[in-house]
């Protein structure tokens, strides 16, 4: 495996977030998503992220009736 500083760093950082939820995938998605959007407040940034399904369910639905 190819490895450098910035990697390996990025590796510890995704091992201990993976720790910190238990390996559990959805408490790890929200655990970053929290620090994603605490870090957009504190520099101002604005985050899109694409539609989630159900989201893209219920309009389908909305639409249909």
């Amino acid at each position: 495996m190819i490895s450098n500083p910035i990697l390996e760093a990025k590796y510890k950082a995704q091992k201990e977030m993976d720790e910190k939820a238990n390996h559990d995938m959805n408490t790890y998605v929200e655990n970053v998503h929290q620090i994603v959007m605490n870090l957009s407040h504190q520099y101002g940034l604005k985050i899109k992220y694409g539609k989630n399904l159900s989201q893209e369910q219920a309009s389908k639905e909305k639409n249909e009736d």
